[in-house]
């Protein structure tokens, strides 16, 4: 009889032992699985400079797997936030420039999703006769942006005129700073 306790107690043992194992090895199996979530929605936006025949644009591209759904776009000039476009325009090229939506598009993404492979304009502007358009790209270096993005998943990066995308906590509605309106 004291045998056989001694191999129940030996069996028992090893059935609690193997349903160790195998609670590490499904929390192990989860946590690959959120991996893999993560990286088939994974977005990645850029904000760029392009030039051409036409004129100058902003471009806002998604070159990630998911969408991107921008949580906070901040512009500013020579460091001070600018609100409008209206308001960037009027400090870099000052009050009465005679730029207006005649020779300027603007398509807003601030709080908008970019769908994947999403790769169009934010500001574009038509080389004119005047060369204010020029003048206003002489400046762009002195211009710069913070915008906020976020995966389905909640994630979140700041991308910056510095840097590329970097994880970030995602923004608290009252830590938004001056959003600039396109």
């Amino acid at each position: 009889m004291f045998k056989k306790i001694k191999s129940e107690a030996f069996v028992a043992l090893a059935a609690i032992v193997i349903s160790i194992c195998a609670l590490f090895v499904s929390f192990y199996e989860a946590r690959i699985m959120r991996t893999q979530q993560k990286a088939s929605v994974w977005p990645y936006v850029q904000l760029g400079q392009h030039y051409d025949h036409e004129g100058f644009m902003y471009k806002a591209q998604n070159r990630g797997v998911g969408p991107a759904m921008i949580e906070s776009v901040v512009l500013t000039f020579d460091g001070v936030e600018q609100r409008s476009f209206a308001e960037l325009m009027d400090s870099v090229l000052g009050e009465g420039h005679g730029l207006g939506y005649s020779n300027t598009r603007v398509s807003g993404i601030n709080h908008q999703v970019l769908p994947k492979d999403y790769d169009k304009f934010a500001i574009a502007m038509n080389w004119d006769d005047e060369g204010r358009v020029r003048e206003f790209t002489k400046h762009v270096g002195r211009i710069g942006f913070e915008v906020i993005y976020s995966s389905i998943l909640g994630d979140c990066w700041v991308l910056t005129d510095e840097k590329d995308p970097e994880p970030c906590d995602c923004p608290e509605e009252s830590d938004l700073r001056t959003q600039f309106e396109f």
